[in-house]
């Protein structure tokens, strides 16, 4: 059964993002979908702080820290380990641009 994945840019094109692989995940389309009904082309500071008022457990708080490398070679194993990600369990998938 064939799955239907996208191309989600991590940071958005709008806010200065690429269209190299480090930059794009592969999600399935009902789920990129539901992320830009959620939080449209919003910073991850937004994201987290609407998660807090709105969604989150009010005795919890979410919280983020940027990473702190900027070695290529550190990112391409992060966009490895999400390839291994969505090929597991054999899924086949079919690409769309968005």
């Amino acid at each position: 059964m064939a799955k239907d994945y996208t191309r989600h840019h991590r940071l958005p094109k709008s806010k200065g993002g690429t269209d190299l692989p480090t930059n794009i995940s592969m999600v399935k389309a009902s789920q990129h979908q539901a992320w830009h009904t959620l939080f449209e082309n919003k910073s991850v500071e937004e994201i987290v702080e609407l998660l807090n008022d709105v969604w989150v457990d009010p005795y919890y708080t979410i919280t983020y820290t940027r990473r702190e490398t900027k070695d290529p070679n550190q990112l391409k194993m992060s966009f490895k380990k999400q390839q291994k990600h969505i090929m597991k369990g054999g899924d086949e998938m079919s690409f769309t641009n968005h």
